[in-house]
Parts: structure tokens; sequence; C-alpha cells
């Protein structure tokens, strides 16, 4: 079984913070707080991609990696947001947690 991921998947994973920095970090706080009409902010946005970087990214991605067919665990992604805290956090803080663990994802897909 060939396990290697398409290298555009993991550009885009690479870029992924770069690009909601450059979309976010130099907005003011309280306007990426901001709810649209859908109810979710952009930092509402940035902690739920934070909050399922484990359950999705390393929790799914690795069972496809190690097995010719795995099982694919189903997340109730808006509980495993609520129960993370990270809504607290500043989006400067957000996005730079996410630039951690998406790099070290990354080192660990490579």
């Amino acid at each position: 079984m060939d396990a290697s991921l398409h290298p555009s998947a993991l550009g885009v994973l690479v870029a992924t913070p770069a690009t909601l920095r450059g979309l976010l970090g130099g907005l003011p706080d309280d306007l990426v707080a901001a709810p649209g009409s859908e109810g979710w902010s952009p930092k509402d946005v940035v902690a739920h991609l934070l909050s399922l970087n484990g359950p999705t990214l390393v929790d799914r991605v690795r069972p496809m990696i190690e097995q010719n067919h795995p099982p694919i665990p189903s997340v109730d992604e808006h509980a495993v947001l609520e129960r993370s805290g990270l809504r607290a956090l500043t989006p400067d803080a957000l996005l730079d947690e996410f630039a951690r663990q998406r790099e070290d994802a990354v080192a660990w897909l490579r």
C-alpha cells in the first residue's frame, strides 16, 4: 500500500497557518471575534480547526496510513470545540498555537 501524502495536500497543510494569519492577523480582535450570519466568527473557525487537530488530523489519518481499510472514528466537532476552551484565547494566541500544532502534524506526516 502506498501511504504517501500527495504533495499538493501537504502544501495546503503547510500553507494554512500563514494563510489564516495573513487574512486575520492584522484585523482588530473584536472584528475577528464577531460572528457572521451563520453564527461563527473567524476566531471560532480557527479555534475549531485547532480543536480538531488531534481528533481528525492524527486520529483519523494515522489509521489510514497504517491500515488498508481502517474504521474512521466519528467526532462530535461541536462538543470537542466546547470542551477545548479555545474560544477563550485571543485570535493571535489561536493563530500561534495553530501554527505550532500544524508544524508538528506536518513533520509527523512527512
